[in-house]
């Protein structure tokens, strides 16, 4: 696959043109993702190497934005360098849904209706942590110095600055990742690899709009 570092030009919504995009990319790659896809669920059964291998996911999947398929190689070489900075993430992440998560539950059974206003407060909070971080992964590798407190920070600001499109992008991914989880058949399709491909289109197509940086792809 050639490299392509131009943003894609096309007539459709910038949400639908991504995810045009991300499909584009996992169907090029469908043998390839279908192992990937198959090894990331290995990975998860071990725990220990679940996330490690979910950054090298992610370093795959920003490759294949610029048209690069590094394949296992990309993966593997993410997993050994973001072993800690991926534990670390994911245990942040895990605090965050805890903290919120009881806090919901905690209202809700006050049946008080300032109480149920605090509750559905604390639900959006919960939305706008797992959008922020489905979008975090992407930009941690479109950094020069990789960094997961920036990466949430450019994550927020990319929902905040466009809620529309945020919401449709990071709605679609998390929420055929949730149903994957929840069926169990959609993961042997290779969803979570496109979640993740969907979530680097969307990323460089933000960088790309508001002109953060130049057309040539960072090094990952």
């Amino acid at each position: 696959m050639d490299e392509d570092t131009t943003a894609p030009q096309s007539p459709h919504h910038p949400a639908v043109a991504v995810t045009l995009a991300a499909l584009r990319d996992w169907y090029d790659d469908f043998i390839g993702i279908l192992v990937l896809n198959f090894l990331w669920m290995l990975s998860w059964m071990t725990i220990i190497l679940g996330p490690p291998f979910t950054f090298g996911m992610g370093q795959y999947a920003h490759a294949m934005a610029y048209g690069r398929n590094e394949g296992m190689s990309a993966v593997l070489e993410g997993a050994r360098r973001y072993i800690i900075k991926s534990w670390l993430a994911f245990a942040f992440f895990l605090l965050g849904l805890l903290i919120l998560g009881v806090n919901i539950a905690f209202y809700w059974r006050m049946n008080q209706v300032w109480a149920a206003a605090l509750s559905g407060l604390f639900a959006l909070m919960l939305i706008l942590w797992v959008m922020t971080h489905f979008y975090a992964l992407a930009y941690f590798f479109e950094l020069s110095e990789p960094s997961w407190k920036t990466a949430l920070k450019n994550g927020l600001f990319t929902i905040l600055a466009a809620p529309g499109y945020s919401f449709l992008v990071a709605g679609l991914g998390v929420g055929l990742l949730s149903l994957s989880m929840a069926f169990i058949i959609p993961l042997f399709f290779g969803i979570p690899v496109f979640s993740t491909l969907l979530a680097a289109r969307s990323v460089r197509e933000r960088i790309e709009t508001y002109q953060l940086r130049d057309q040539s792809p960072t090094p990952s």
